[in-house]
């Protein structure tokens, strides 16, 4: 009963999230840090290629990164009861979350540790591609990860 009334929530937290996003991209009020992003269906990589694009750029699926953070709290359990009262609490934290990335608060450009990590994810990704013979992909994670390592060389302190 649980797990039904998690998805419930879930679902009402995406029918919410929707107009409300769509508002704000068609005001064009929510960027990103987002620079080249490689979208896959298991990772979204951002780097720091174009830090200004718009959510509404044609590459980018950014109500699908909305959608991922929700089912990621719910998936974490911080909503396993499933009321309705914590389904609108997970829609406010992704709006939360929405705002910070707005206002450039997350990823702090003076910190430095999420792109080591960023860096080693895709380096991961780049080897599993080229393993599988996904010469596309591989190629796009290593034009990925030359701007990550060329912004970590240009935002040594």
């Amino acid at each position: 009963m649980n797990i039904f009334l998690t998805e419930l929530n879930l679902w009402i937290a995406l029918i919410l999230i929707t107009p409300i996003a769509s508002f704000l991209n068609h005001h064009g009020t929510v960027r990103l840090f987002y620079g080249k992003a490689i979208a896959s269906e298991e990772m979204l990589a951002i780097t720091p290629r174009g830090l200004q694009d718009t959510l509404s750029d044609p590459n980018y699926n950014w109500l699908f990164f909305l959608i991922q953070i929700t089912r990621a709290l719910v998936i974490f359990g911080l909503f396993y009861i499933g009321t309705i009262t914590q389904g609108l609490l997970a829609l406010f934290i992704v709006f939360i979350v929405a705002l910070i990335l707005q206002k450039k608060v997350l990823p702090s450009p003076n910190s430095r540790f999420w792109a080591y990590g960023l860096l080693r994810t895709i380096s991961n990704r780049e080897a599993n591609y080229k393993l599988k013979g996904d010469s596309m992909r591989s190629e796009e994670m290593k034009a990925a990860k030359e701007a990550l390592i060329d912004y970590l060389e240009r935002s040594k302190p």
